[in-house]
């Protein structure tokens, strides 16, 4: 529905919503039997290079280290630690935007964490969760969506249905949900998100204020823009507080709130958030810079 006092609001607008940015720490694992053999010094290798962001170099250690246990008799031990090895190739492989060969990796990994005589959940979790990073990054959110919903089930299997992971994974959902623009389910896990990171973070923090941000992109798609703009304050709030006036994170949220306001026919509080962001663009990046360009076009083509 287009409020005939604003500007109409295109239909499926891509709106800048954020890349995956899970806030939980997910500490690697070692190799089940603490071994000092070779494999486990090209393990550690693998984890040292990966570490240093030197993911080629890193790839090949693991991919050494599974050759070695690949020639060795496959007990339970030794495929439980080809499975942590195939999670870390493809951890590497998606680094390197080697997406398609993630995939296989992380299929690999999940498929031999299911052999195993005791289920690892946790790597289970995590095999999903990056198994559907992977896919997202190829544009293909219907495998997306899939494999991070069995991460949620694996994760509520770890740490119960409030964990942080659990959080996070509901992020992914309500991202993946987005640009496969069904913008009510990803108002849903964007929700439910938001209910577990701010109990875990607070309410000023910044992970809460990119969740308000990723539901007011997400309302500006349906009809209710007003929710968009009330998400877009809360955010702008909250980063206010957190980073001052004069911060790139603010500008953020100042540029789409006055988007926003524009949508539903607040033109004077739409073009003061709208000149603020061109001045802090413009000083802080530019005349000729990709974000103060963007903006001044916006302004010019809606007559602001």
């Amino acid at each position: 529905m287009e409020d005939n006092t604003g500007i109409p609001k295109p239909r499926g607008q891509r709106a800048p919503i954020q890349s995956y940015q899970n806030g939980g720490e997910q500490v690697d694992e070692d190799f089940n039997n603490g071994s000092t053999d070779e494999v486990d010094s090209v393990f550690q290798s693998g984890i040292t290079a990966y570490e240093n962001e030197s993911y080629s170099q890193a790839l090949q250690y693991f991919e050494r280290a599974f050759e070695i246990i690949q020639a060795r008799d496959l007990n339970d031990e030794n495929i439980d630690n080809m499975g942590l090895i195939s999670y870390h190739i493809g951890q590497c492989n998606k680094s390197l935007e080697n997406f398609d060969k993630a995939i296989t990796s992380f299929i690999t990994a999940y498929n031999l964490c299911l052999k195993t005589e005791v289920r690892n959940n946790e790597r289970l979790a995590r095999v999903c969760s990056y198994l559907g990073d992977a896919y997202y990054f190829k544009d293909d959110y219907l495998n997306a969506i899939e494999n991070h919903k069995e991460a949620v089930e694996f994760y509520i299997m770890v740490e119960g249905s409030k964990g942080q992971m659990v959080g996070w994974s509901f992020n992914d959902l309500g991202i993946d949900y987005y640009w496969a623009s069904e913008y009510d389910l990803s108002i849903r896990y964007l929700k439910k998100a938001l209910k577990i990171i701010e109990t875990e973070f607070g309410k000023q923090h910044k992970y809460v204020a990119d969740l308000y941000m990723r539901l007011a992109d997400s309302y500006l798609q349906t009809d209710n823009e007003m929710s968009a703009v009330n998400k877009y304050k809360k955010a702008y709030a909250i980063r206010e507080n957190l980073f001052g006036s004069n911060s790139e994170e603010l500008d953020d949220a100042n540029y789409q709130l006055g988007k926003a306001y524009c949508y539903v026919g607040e033109m004077e509080l739409g073009r003061n958030c709208l000149y603020a962001s061109l001045s802090y663009r413009k000083s802080h990046f530019g005349e000729n810079s990709a974000e103060y360009l963007a903006s001044k076009k916006w302004t010019d083509d809606h007559d602001i």
